[in-house]
Parts: C-alpha cells; structure tokens; sequence
C-alpha cells in the first residue's frame, strides 16, 4: 500500500502543439498553473514475473487567464479550474533477462484509466483508455541478438484537454529520427525493431585500486541497427502535419551497457522527412 500528495507551481506551462512541436508560455510576475494531486495505490507481485497495480487519485488544477487567451481550445471546463478523479490499473508480466538491456525473454504490459467520472459540475474530462506493451528479444547467434517491441493505445474519442492528449514523442513513446517532434492524441501505434551485434560481449574489468564492492566494472558495446514506424490518426490542425501519417525512421548507433545499469546509445537516424542527426539517449530503446 502507498499514498502520497504533491503541490505544484509552475510558472512555464505547455500550451499548445504547433507545427509538431510543443509550444510554452511563461510568466513572470504570477503562476501559469497552480494545483495539487492525491493518490492511494495498492500493489501486488504475484510471483518473480507479475504485478498488479491499482491507483485512485485526485487531481485539482487551476490555470492563468493568459493559457486561454492564447489558446481558447486549451480546456473547456465551466472555470479555469480542471478537477477529476483518475482511476488505473497496472498489470506488467515481466521475462527479461536483463530489465535496463535485455537480451533475451519477453515483456508485456497493460494499463486501463479513467479520468471524469462526471462527479464535477462543469469539468470538461472524460477520458477513458488503454495502453499496452509487448517486447520479445531473441538470440540469433552467440553475438546477434534482436528485439522488437509495440506499443498501442486507445481511447474514447471525446475532445480531451490539452494537457490530457500527450501521445506519440513522450517518454519513450517515438520513433527514431523524430525525437524533435511530437504527435498528440491518444491513440496511436508504435513498433521498434533493433538488430544488434556484441562488438564487445559482456564481460568484467577488475580496478585494484579500488575496493572490491567497486572495483568489479561489468560492460558491453554493441553495433545496432534499427527501424521504427509508428501512426497517430487525426486531423492535421495548427500545422501538424504528422496525424494520420506513417512515421518512418532509421538508421544505426553504437551502444555502450556498464557499471551500475547505465546504458548509453549513440545514433544516427534518419526519418521520412528527409531529416537526419545524431542523438544520445540513456536508455535501451525496447
């Protein structure tokens, strides 16, 4: 069982999508969003491999004049104020081998919320979704290895709030190659496949200098290439030109797995754009 409470303030608050990119407004003198959140959460590990995850929360935040004045589609509550209940439940079904860089086994996740619940008077949210993961990784060779991973979301098709309709260019959820944008709405699909070589397998460099519960430095370099896809249905207002496209990207990178879980990829990508770079990330990309 776990509760918890946060208060926030915030003087720079997202506002709006443009162009496939994340617009922010600030303030100076006063607090774009002022609010706070309460949960309580019970959790239970069946076995070695799954979790159950239930969480109720309270949400209550209240946004500056200014948020609606530059964007009048931000939220259409009665006020300026956003209340909810979110309710959620988390089932993750785990066989990886090594959880920061697997190489073999699979994952599986799915999560169901509910935000609304009709209990506030003039509040404009009524989000209903599901969210799941699925990742396989297999051993080709005693060097090749490949994973591949998808990621779907659904959701009730109600116009959500603003700050309700994050979807694809968040957390992990992107294609390579577009890390610059983001393409909101909730639903979308996303799939990565990574072919990856062991340069340098897994293996142990002792420093004598230092005291053996350090010294016992484990790591690894691997050669990648990968290709993701992934689409967003919608339509293309305020010059978002990637709803309802297939997102395409690719390209190769040199990963580094050592001391403590740290994972460090370096990538060239390249998308449907046109558009290429090189990016680093610090975490295994399925």
């Amino acid at each position: 069982l776990s509760f918890g409470f946060q208060k926030r303030k915030n003087h720079e608050v997202s506002y709006i999508t443009q162009n496939n990119k994340v617009e922010r407004v600030r303030l100076i003198d006063g607090y774009a969003q002022e609010g706070y959140v309460g949960y309580l959460a019970a959790s239970h590990r069946a076995n070695i491999y799954q979790t159950h995850h239930l969480e109720a929360s309270y949400n209550d935040q209240a946004y500056a004049d200014t948020i609606f004045t530059i964007n009048p589609d931000f939220y259409h509550g009665a006020t300026n104020r956003a209340q909810y209940f979110k309710l959620g439940y988390f089932y993750k079904n785990d066989h990886r081998d090594y959880k920061s860089y697997p190489l073999h086994g699979y994952y599986i996740d799915v999560a169901i919320e509910n935000s609304g619940f009709g209990v506030f008077k003039g509040n404009d949210i009524n989000l209903f979704s599901v969210k799941t993961n699925f990742r396989k990784f297999w051993e080709l060779h005693k060097r090749v290895f490949f994973g591949a991973g998808f990621t779907g979301r659904m959701a009730n098709k109600k116009a959500h709030p603003y700050f309700l309709s994050t979807g694809l260019g968040y957390g992990r959820d992107f294609v390579r190659g577009y890390e610059y944008y983001v393409v909101d709405g909730q639903g979308y699909g996303l799939l990565k496949t990574d072919l990856k070589f062991a340069i340098v397998p897994q293996q142990t460099v002792h420093l004598k200098f230092l005291p053996s519960a350090f010294g016992k430095i484990p790591w690894a370099i691997y050669l990648s290439v990968f290709s993701d896809m992934a689409y967003s249905p919608g339509d293309k207002i305020n010059g978002n030109t990637l709803k309802n496209e297939l997102l395409i990207g690719y390209g190769a990178g040199l990963n580094v797995v050592t001391y403590y879980d740290m994972v460090i990829r370096m990538e060239y990508s390249f998308n449907k754009m046109g558009e290429s770079g090189f990016f680093i990330h610090f975490m295994t990309s399925i």
